[in-house]
């Protein structure tokens, strides 16, 4: 069962996506941050179904794909913070050098696609370490 916490977070997520999108269709600023939104909401049902499901006993292979939300969260959100660099208009650049954040955004979006990659081809290692189970057994709760 989705603990309602966390599905009212994954539900508020969705919503805002939704607002940005429908406030400005036509940016990309808006769809990127929009698309983001959602995957995080999409991510917090999926670790939390990850979750029920380990808690049952041994993860089924397809689990390892719930990542997949998570991953592309993080490419949206970084594409969003690109995008928001590129305008220039709320903070102008003048004589500041700005390449260099540009193109480490570009590596944070590589790293995401290896981190996933790695993720799903090693499901068991990822859910053993990265999952709310072990966070919440690293924190004193049983989970």
């Amino acid at each position: 069962m989705l603990d309602s916490s966390l599905y009212l977070a994954a539900l508020v997520s969705l919503g805002i996506a939704w607002a940005f999108v429908r406030a400005d269709p036509g940016s990309n600023t808006s769809r990127a941050l929009s698309v983001g939104l959602e995957m995080i909401g999409l991510a917090i049902i999926g670790s939390n179904i990850g979750l029920q499901i380990s808690l049952s006993g041994e993860l089924p292979r397809w689990t390892s794909f719930l990542i997949i939300p998570e991953l592309l969260a993080f490419l949206a959100i970084f594409e969003w913070v690109r995008l928001v660099r590129l305008v220039r208009l709320t903070i102008p650049a003048g004589e500041l050098r700005t390449t260099f954040g540009d193109k480490a955004l570009r590596v944070a979006q590589g790293l995401i696609i290896f981190y996933g990659l790695n993720a799903i081809i090693h499901s068991k290692l990822s859910s053993l370490n990265f999952s709310a189970r072990s966070a919440a057994r690293s924190i004193g709760h049983r989970a």
